[in-house]
């Protein structure tokens, strides 16, 4: 009777090593994934490579947004609406100014530069520019 245990606690250690890893790697997974979301709202939060928020276009941007807030309270009032369900003509402001980097800015590279590895920093760049600069 020994013998008939002995073999099935043989194969059930190795099913709970065999589960022991499949675990190990999916934590280990599930840690890269989180590494790198938390990397990535890192780079995306940065002002760098976001030139609605520069200095150079605070005006830019104080326009923008009272442009967008005077068409808004346009919407609340169901008298300005046609039989369509538009804005009557006239009424919405298409207007806005541009948002601009400084002269001579090359953008892009900020983020397209950081680089994620494991033991220690990884301190090579390359010429690729972020897409969405």
């Amino acid at each position: 009777m020994s013998n008939h245990y002995a073999g099935k606690s043989g194969s059930f250690s190795a099913q709970i090593r065999a589960f022991a890893d499949r675990a190990k790697d999916a934590i280990d997974m599930t840690m890269r994934d989180i590494i790198i979301n938390i990397g990535n709202s890192v780079i995306t939060m940065s002002p760098v490579g976001t030139p609605d928020v520069w200095k150079i276009n605070k005006i830019s941007r104080e326009y923008n947004q009272a442009v967008a807030e005077h068409n808004e309270n346009l919407r609340q009032n169901p008298q300005n609406f046609d039989k369509r369900g538009y804005l009557k003509r006239g009424l919405k402001l298409n207007d806005g100014m541009g948002i601009r980097a400084p002269q001579g800015c090359v953008g892009g590279r900020f983020r397209g530069n950081w680089m994620f590895s494991v033991g220690s920093p990884d301190t090579s760049t390359v010429d690729q520019v972020d897409p969405r600069w």
